[in-house]
């Protein structure tokens, strides 16, 4: 399977739109148990076999994908939101991807689910040119406090027969410049989508690895996880990175705030090599100049 359906499908950031922000009692009630659940699991986060602060919990089956993603960043609540309250933010945000070759705002139309986006995706134009799909997500903002935010957001149908894919992002302020985010996720996945990902699990994938480990090689080290798991794995590392990446970036103009987000996630990339390299700096952002300039 190529990468954008492992990426997109396995993981995306998509989810069913709620017509009305949460009450106030209900953002109060969120944010005391995002509060208590992330004091529960600082000890993972702290010791995350991803190197950094993020934890993932799979669940679901070959037809119905779900999960959770636990993260900290070490960035006040408005700059990561802000990666992720509007369309154009969130094409901002996810044109970083290396898969991602075009996403553009659509507005909303009056009485629907919200506004949307346009995601255009597909492997690297260096590797397989004509293997592009479109996906069209909606977004709905349901609660934007000044410690506590939730968006929804949902993409009925995508690639390859997949269906009802679905993201929940929460994001709660902790101390000064802390941010503890809650990622939920599902989606459907048909026959062909099946196939497809064991197609690229024989080929492309084949020799890809993961970060956790599943027992010990022959010499006593840990031997990382590889497979369906390992390719989930280092999509979430590379959207955590992006939001790193998007929020750690807030002056200049916005054709330098692109450069420099870019250059930033590439560099974070980086320091997980062994999974996640696939081109040096100069390859990526050739590989992002068309969409970038779409993006000014």
């Amino acid at each position: 399977m190529h990468r954008f359906h492992l990426r997109l499908t396995r993981l995306a950031w998509p989810a069913v739109a709620l017509a009305l922000l949460l009450p106030a009692g209900a953002a109060a009630d969120r944010s005391a148990t995002l509060v208590a659940e992330q004091a529960a699991l600082q000890a993972g986060l702290r010791d995350s076999p991803f190197g950094e602060p993020l934890l993932l919990q799979i669940s679901g089956s070959d037809a119905l994908h779900t999960g959770e993603v636990m993260a900290m960043l070490p960035r006040p609540l408005a700059s990561v939101t802000a990666a992720l309250r509007t369309p154009a933010s969130l094409c901002g945000l996810l044109i970083l991807h290396l898969n991602v070759r075009d996403c553009q705002p659509v507005a909303g139309i009056a009485g629907t689910a919200g506004d949307q986006l346009q995601i255009s995706a597909g492997p690297m134009r260096e590797s397989l040119p004509g293997l592009v799909y479109g996906v069209r997500l909606g977004l709905q903002l349901e609660a934007d406090t000044p410690g506590y935010f939730r968006v929804q957001l949902q993409a009925p149908e995508g690639p390859l027969g997949t269906t009802d894919l679905r993201v929940r992002v929460e994001a709660l302020a902790l101390e000064p410049g802390q941010t503890y985010v809650h990622i939920q996720y599902s989606q459907a996945s048909g026959l062909a989508a099946r196939m497809a990902t064991r197609l690229y699990l024989a080929t492309a994938g084949r020799n890809k690895i993961g970060f956790s480990s599943d027992g010990l090689d022959a010499d006593g080290q840990p031997r990382l996880v590889s497979g369906e798991r390992g390719g989930l794995e280092r999509n979430v590392m590379r959207h955590y990175l992006a939001l790193l990446a998007y929020s750690g970036v807030v002056a200049g103009s916005p054709a330098a705030r692109l450069d420099a987000r870019l250059r930033a996630w590439h560099a974070l990339t980086e320091r997980h090599a062994a999974q996640l390299h696939e081109m040096d700096l100069a390859a990526y952002l050739a590989e992002k100049q068309a969409a970038a300039a779409a993006l000014r």
